[in-house]
């Protein structure tokens, strides 16, 4: 098992620059260690939460990864960003075997630690480096580069943990197209925002464990209570839960967009899981989650507007080509699905339900909330027609 650590590499100082100017690079250094401290210091808990130990949890990666799998099957240099605790590295050594180099970059210490451990216990090889997925040490132009990478459940952190997170979510984006060799894939797994996010809804509340989570989350959610406050001033998202959430009616009742419902219902369900699993307290002051944007607002558009999968798949693709100009190569979009959860939504039935404002079931508004999109990205040389003449 290697440790590279990228951070030693020195690199020019953080300007920050309009996210439209195709030629920025911008480096998020003091960002970049903020949110490392935070990772850190939530402790082993709560990477437990995200990716649970053993064979079951890697059967279920082998599952999620294996559309990579189908489209490299000669293997490769393959990247994972955001290791967690291992898994996505153990379910591509499974997938690829001996035909796979593994690495995989984090910026938090912790998450490096016990990806390490568990490694070597599984005796799986692969090369750990501690780096930003919005600066990558990777690039297919100095023959660096990587033929797969791996974005699960990652962007919605980037987005999260950096203060201008539209412009670091472009970042990431532009490393991960430069990292890429011709003909490297890209699979990215995220949350799905639901179709018609912005229109209203009655939002109802039928269990006391629900109401309750909605009074705590109304003051918790993309607070930061555990920030300095100088970094957490620079946050450039201007939201407030308490308007947000209005108060519940007498009877649990809501009228609030049909994203926020969706953000509060994917919160709620790992809430519940976490405080079951004794990971967190009941209303825990300190819960990691309640930072997290899941459904992150579009990049290239102002305030909180949502992001639906397709809009969010050509926004991608857009950005990473954005970082690929001057060069032979482009990102082409291999696939944009989402897959259904209905265990997910069988748990939120239970708990919630979404009318419009006549007071009539919305259909299907509760099935589309778990979904997570899967896409698939390629870098090809572009063709010879469409490439800028001098």
């Amino acid at each position: 098992m290697s440790l590279i650590d990228a951070s030693t590499v020195e690199r020019p100082p953080y300007v920050e620059q309009d996210r439209r100017n195709v030629e920025y690079t911008p480096i998020y250094w003091l960002s970049d260690a903020e949110a490392a401290r935070h990772l850190d210091a939530t402790g082993a808990e709560y990477f437990t939460a995200i990716n649970p130990e053993g064979l079951e949890g890697v059967a279920e990666f082998v599952a999620k990864l294996r559309p990579l799998q189908e489209s490299l099957p000669r293997g490769g240099r393959l990247l994972s960003i955001g290791v967690g605790q291992g898994s996505e590295l153990l379910a591509l050594g499974e997938l690829f075997g001996d035909s796979a180099e593994i690495l995989g970059a984090d910026i938090c210490q912790t998450a490096l630690d016990r990806a390490a451990t568990n490694l070597d216990r599984a005796g799986v090889e692969a090369n750990l480096i501690k780096a930003s997925a919005t600066d990558l040490p990777f690039k297919e132009s100095d023959g660096t580069g990587v033929d797969g990478v791996v974005h699960s459940a990652l962007l919605h952190e980037v987005y999260s943990y950096i203060p201008d997170g539209k412009l670091a979510f472009d970042q990431a984006a532009m490393s991960t197209a430069r990292a890429l060799n011709e003909g490297g894939v890209w699979i990215l797994r995220d949350f799905a925002t639901p179709p018609e996010a912005a229109r209203m809804i009655i939002f109802e509340l039928k269990t006391e464990e629900a109401k309750d989570f909605y009074d705590y989350f109304r003051s918790r959610f993309r607070t930061f209570p555990d920030w300095d406050p100088g970094h957490k001033s620079q946050i450039k998202e201007q939201f407030d839960p308490q308007i947000a959430y209005p108060p519940l009616d007498a009877s649990g009742r809501v009228r609030l967009r049909y994203l926020d419902a969706a953000e509060l219902m994917l919160h709620f369900r790992n809430y519940v899981d976490h405080t079951q699993r004794g990971l967190i307290a009941r209303r825990d002051a300190h819960w990691k989650e309640a930072d997290e944007r899941y459904l992150i607002p579009h990049p290239g558009k102002d305030g909180l507007t949502p992001m639906p999968v397709y809009d969010y798949t050509t926004y991608v693709a857009g950005i990473a080509n954005a970082a690929l100009e001057g060069t032979d190569f482009e990102i082409e979009v291999l696939q944009s699905e989402t897959a259904p959860r209905p265990s997910t939504a069988d748990f939120h039935r239970g708990h919630f339900g979404i009318y419009d404002e006549a007071g009539e079931r919305v259909p299907g508004a509760i099935e589309s909330v778990p979904k997570k999109m899967e896409l698939l990205f390629r870098k090809v040389r572009r063709n010879v027609s469409q490439m800028p003449s001098d």
